[in-house]
């Protein structure tokens, strides 16, 4: 497996301390008939050592692309990631 950071956003927690989430573009490759693919999945971490990972949903770096972008703006974190991916799917 590879992964790229590709976004960080800063937040508040209900205790006014700054927290920072990751979000990472995961790899994995995917052989297939002697062809090998990627396929790409979603990796969120955070500063208080919180972090999650959903693998292998999809083969369209542009779908992954534009997911990683929803989740960044709308600063989803580890623990509601898999709710996201579930309504996203």
């Amino acid at each position: 497996m590879t992964e790229h950071m590709v976004a960080a956003r800063q937040w508040a927690d209900e205790a006014g301390r700054t927290l920072e989430s990751r979000y990472y573009l995961t790899i994995d490759p995917v052989e297939v008939q002697g062809f090998v693919y990627e396929i790409y999945g979603v990796r969120i971490t955070r500063d208080d050592g919180t972090e999650t990972e959903v693998p292998g949903l999809t083969m369209s770096a542009n779908r992954i692309e534009k997911l990683i972008q929803l989740l960044s703006e709308n600063q989803v974190g580890p623990d509601s990631l898999a709710d996201v991916i579930a309504d996203w799917l």
